[in-house]
């Protein structure tokens, strides 16, 4: 073996005794542990046995765990009782919600709404409602009874409002000017002076001379007025003749 390094790295004699001693205990500090454990084996420790033992028990339990919700999952609770009985969603209380099957909490959902102000006109109106199923809403629908107390007293006033009333701007003084809806007294004035200078008005669109009146405006109020041109007043001519 020395012949063989000294053809590549000419070592002497006792630079090769080095080498070899060297390697010799490299070799021992890598073997020393393994033979240290041969010899004098660890103690038994039962605390860390124990750990160990629970440390595997978790690690098997977790699928278990992992499967059992999986199945929770895929088996859902059973549906909720319920009893079916004519009802108007406007006035039945949270306890009556739950009757017919729905929970509390979406029960107090639909109140809040009603205690907002909302309101449901038509059995459809109940399906606006989140909380409200399409499953549930097919179960309850045909039990709905919608009684508008309000119903009444709409109609009564759509029969009693007064028709729009319509000034003739020939006669009308500034009282009945300012009944016109967009008309306030400066108009009424600015009209009543207006239609002294020129004796009166022919059509509508000459409202569009008057000082401050305007294309808006006059479309606001154009369907409030009339023109009487028998009424036009006529001028004396101061002009000599």
């Amino acid at each position: 073996m020395r012949k063989l390094l000294n053809a590549y790295f000419d070592f002497s004699k006792g630079e090769f005794n080095g080498l070899i001693a060297l390697i010799m205990l490299v070799v021992l500090i890598a073997i020393t542990p393994d033979v240290y454990r041969f010899i004098m084996p660890e103690p038994e420790d039962p605390v860390v046995e124990q750990l160990a033992i629970k440390r595997l028990e978790f690690a098997v339990k977790q699928p278990r765990r992992f499967n059992d919700r999986r199945v929770t999952k895929e088996n859902p609770k059973k549906e909720r009782s319920y009893s079916l009985f004519p009802f108007d969603p406007n006035t039945i209380n949270i306890d009556g919600w739950q009757r017919l099957g729905l929970s509390f909490k979406q029960s107090a959902a639909i109140i809040k709404y009603l205690e907002k102000g909302g309101r449901f006109r038509k059995t459809e109106d109940l399906q606006k409602m989140y909380t409200i199923t399409p499953e549930i809403y097919k179960r309850i629908s045909p039990y709905v009874k919608i009684e508008d107390k309000h119903a009444g007293n709409i109609n009564a006033k759509t029969f009693v409002l007064k028709e729009a009333k319509i000034i003739e701007i020939n006669e009308a003084d500034s009282a009945a000017l300012i009944e016109i809806k967009g008309i306030g007294p400066a108009f009424a004035n600015g009209i009543i002076k207006y239609r002294a200078r020129i004796g009166g008005f022919y059509r509508k669109e000459q409202l569009l001379e008057v000082f401050g009146l305007d294309s808006i405006k006059y479309e606001e109020i154009r369907n409030q007025i009339s023109v009487d041109d028998q009424k036009i007043k006529k001028l004396i001519s101061t002009l000599p003749g």
